[in-house]
């Protein structure tokens, strides 16, 4: 679905025909350059399938009337990347496109409407992740499992309605649904063998140390990471969304798109949170890497566990496991000098370009608007698939 739209830039009165991919969230805000006096506009979705409207945000004056003839064509969807040409068509529909993108990888349903919305997404996940956090934090809690029940229940009763066969029985399985739905086929990809290797690690008996120190020492540090993290990306997750299908089936072909949205405010320091989130949490990795190698869960090559947490830098967490099969491929998209940038602040857009410094007054460098934002996404499959690996871990002693 498609809403069009005349609006003009209430500050220099430029005029524009937006043509307005709908999603599957409730609200789907958008933002772009006014091409005259380059001020943010944003306009918003409100959706209630089968309607949906456009809200003015920012800088926007909406027409009542519609003419596709006035005003510079821009083309917004919250689920796909233009080309440059793309971007200004009056009759493109990018929905097309993404459906040819994902249409190899739907998971089938014999006998049912294959809608890959609900295939290949999750309708309203920033809503749906809070039911899901909290879940989560009610997993520790003994004396909350009635309320976890019905966190579970309320969960579930959003998911039938787009998958009606959906129904789960405890909180791992709430999860595993959630982040799968969000981000299959790559999250499989990376967890899937991480987690036949720990069975038969924890087959052979030699996962109990290792279990031990994780629930006593790692796990609740790195749950507080996943959920801050997570609560992050699924809050903006209407400009990461732009370019998430490129990144779940592993497709590399993202420097000449374009996204109609650009919050770029609104994200700038989120790889450098991510990646944070992911190389601490990299620890996990590195002991499963050990016990891989035949030695104990906290013996290095060279050092060990203790010295690897307190003295490594995050930038070579991934070292030990770097030329791990299936561990190393965790690794993709880790960029130490994008992360300083990012961290500290350091780091601006302009126009199709994102630039950054890696430090202090270090050399400015470059990426394009695009790969920041697939680099984002890259970065956070691989560290929603760490956190299902530490979830299928929790599982022995469930």
């Amino acid at each position: 679905m498609v809403i069009p739209r005349n609006i003009n830039c209430s500050i220099c009165d430029a005029a524009y025909f937006v043509r307005v991919g709908v999603g599957g969230d409730s609200y789907q805000p958008h933002s772009f350059d006014c091409l005259e006096c380059f001020q943010p506009m944003t306009i918003a979705v409100r959706a209630s399938p089968p309607n949906a409207h456009i809200e003015s945000v920012e800088n926007v004056i909406i027409d009542s009337e519609i003419n596709d003839e006035i005003g510079t064509v821009i083309n917004l969807h919250p689920n796909s990347a233009f080309s440059a040409e793309q971007y200004h068509e009056r009759q493109f529909f990018p929905s097309l496109i993404t459906l040819e993108m994902v249409t190899p990888h739907l998971r089938m349903r014999p006998g049912k409407l294959q809608d890959y919305v609900a295939q290949f997404d999750i309708p309203n996940a920033p809503t749906l992740w809070g039911t899901v956090k909290a879940i989560l934090k009610l997993s520790d809690k003994q004396d909350k499992q009635k309320v976890m029940e019905k966190q579970i229940s309320s969960y579930a009763h959003q998911r039938k309605k787009y998958i009606p066969e959906s129904q789960f029985n405890n909180y791992f399985e709430v999860v595993y649904d959630f982040f799968d739905y969000l981000f299959y086929p790559k999250i499989n990809a990376l967890s899937d063998p991480i987690m036949d290797i720990l069975d038969k690690l924890q087959e052979d008996d030699k996962l109990d140390d290792f279990i031990n120190f994780y629930q006593t020492h790692l796990k609740k540090e790195n749950e507080n990471r996943y959920l801050s993290t997570f609560s992050s990306y699924l809050k903006h997750r209407n400009q990461f969304s732009q370019l998430l299908t490129h990144a779940r089936i592993s497709s590399d072909d993202v420097d000449d798109k374009m996204v109609g949205s650009k919050g770029f405010e609104e994200i700038k320091l989120y790889y450098g949170e991510v990646y944070e989130a992911l190389t601490s949490n990299f620890s996990i990795l590195a002991c499963i890497n050990n016990l891989i190698h035949g030695r104990k869960f906290d013996e290095f090559e060279r050092m060990n566990l203790n010295k690897y947490l307190k003295d490594v830098e995050k930038s070579k967490r991934h070292n030990p496991f770097s030329q791990t099969d299936y561990l190393k491929d965790f690794v993709e998209c880790i960029e130490s000098t994008l992360r300083n940038g990012s961290h500290h602040a350091s780091i601006w857009r302009e126009g199709e370009v994102v630039m950054y410094r890696s430090g202090g007054a270090g050399t400015i460098r470059d990426v394009s608007y695009s790969r920041y934002l697939h680099m984002c996404n890259v970065l956070t499959i691989s560290l929603a698939a760490l956190f299902i690996i530490e979830l299928h871990i929790q599982k022995y002693r469930y």
